[in-house]
């Protein structure tokens, strides 16, 4: 949970918290935003035994529409990881055990059967996964690959999708209060000890995520 005061336009102050888990994804060390969020707007969400996800979905006329969606279709086990199927259908339900989905978290668990034979834990939250488009349920294009549950426990890990315009103003607006922060710290903490001098003689211009900076190396770049 990340918890914080933030500044508005007319100087005023607000606190916020935000459950990052909702909106970042781990992708190879790399954080990035996406999910599809699709149980906002759907109502008895369910999966089937041959791997269909089920719901009625709203749309933007506020209509109720049932739809649903094949993810054993779009799902395969490679060696006991769950992955997008590169050429569906991947039928990962054929050596799959025990997958039920928690319809209060919308995560997806299960076993995977192993080139070994072993079994190994998986888990899958679908709302990174799935989007309500006015009343159907579609597969992002740009899919959060599901994890070891063992290994990455609630982090996971994903892919971008800015198909949600509030969700990425949102992220842009925390990340930019964030900077600001960091940044009037380090500068202050830096002049501190002298290094503004060192900085004048190596000055250079650069460009970051929110616009030019001054100084040989962005104080708040994230590597």
């Amino acid at each position: 949970m990340l918890k914080g005061s933030a500044r508005r336009k007319n100087s005023s102050v607000v606190t916020f918290q935000l459950q990052l888990d909702d909106y970042v994804a781990n992708v190879e060390g790399k954080l990035e935003i996406g999910g599809g969020f699709f149980s906002r707007t759907s109502s008895k969400i369910r999966f089937t035994g041959d791997g269909w996800l089920e719901a009625l979905c709203q749309t933007t006329s506020n209509e109720i529409v049932p739809s649903s969606l094949n993810l054993n279709f779009y799902l395969e086990n490679i060696n006991g990881v769950l992955r997008f199927a590169d050429s569906p259908p991947g039928n990962f339900l054929a050596t799959a055990r025990n997958v039920p989905l928690d319809t209060s978290t919308t995560k997806l668990s299960g076993s995977l059967e192993r080139v070994d034979s072993s079994w190994q834990n998986i888990e899958l939250n679908l709302d990174y996964n799935v989007q309500n488009v006015e009343g159907k349920l579609m597969w992002l294009l740009n899919p959060h690959v599901p994890y070891y549950v063992d290994e990455n426990e609630r982090g996971g890990s994903g892919s971008y999708d800015a198909s949600d315009a509030q969700l990425v103003e949102c992220a842009t607006s925390i990340f930019a209060a964030w900077s600001r922060t960091t940044c009037s710290t380090d500068y202050a903490t830096s002049k501190s000890k002298g290094e503004e001098r060192d900085r004048k003689h190596h000055r250079q211009v650069g460009h970051g995520p929110h616009g030019p900076w001054l100084g040989t190396k962005h104080p708040c770049r994230i590597s």
